[in-house]
């Protein structure tokens, strides 16, 4: 029995987001769960030293992805205004760094008010929902990724205060982090 993985550091997958984040536009990739992978081959390898005579043949076992990561690639939309594309590519990288709606709405040369307009138009949404889906995906990240404390996940995320996450993620979710985070988490049974 072997595990195969084609990824050069298997807990984070580097290799993926190193290739996928440097192409033009960024691809989207799937994220494999490692972790629980990991627990059924060590399932799989106690089942073999266990029974060594009656276990006989391949036991294949599969395991799903953890996430979908969403680059360029994916968008919903494609932005024919150079401007709002410009604006959503600001958002995308600087949003978890405490940037507001100002900032972004500096980028188009007209008005604040036809600035909202023309981003509402092209996006679906105001610049300030855009800037709280993208911090909301990157706290649901960190949370799946480990017990990392909340202050340092509300800094990760550009807020000043944890409370201020705690709020924001349950008016988004409807759900408290710890009980978003368990329902996520894979079965112990495998």
């Amino acid at each position: 029995m072997y595990i195969q993985t084609s990824v050069t550091h298997v807990k984070t997958g580097t290799l993926f987001a190193d290739i996928c984040e440097h192409t033009e536009p960024a691809l989207s990739s799937v994220k494999p769960n490692f972790h629980h992978g990991g627990r059924l081959a060590a399932l799989l390898l106690e089942a073999r030293l266990r029974d060594k005579s009656r276990f006989r043949g391949s036991r294949r076992r599969t395991f799903g992805p953890l996430q979908v990561v969403r680059r360029a690639s994916t968008r919903k939309l494609v932005v024919q205004d150079s401007a709002v594309a410009d604006a959503l590519e600001l958002i995308r990288h600087e949003a978890c760094s405490g940037l507001s709606a100002q900032e972004v709405l500096k980028l188009f040369p007209c008005s604040r008010r036809q600035a909202e307009v023309r981003f509402r138009k092209a996006a679906g949404r105001s610049v300030l929902d855009e800037i709280h889906a993208v911090r909301l995906e990157f706290a649901k990240h960190l949370l799946s990724e480990g017990n990392m404390p909340l202050k340092a996940l509300s800094d990760f995320c550009g807020f000043d205060h944890p409370n201020s996450l705690r709020k924001f993620f349950k008016k988004q979710t409807g759900m408290t982090m710890t009980g978003w985070k368990r329902a996520k988490q894979p079965s112990e049974q495998c």
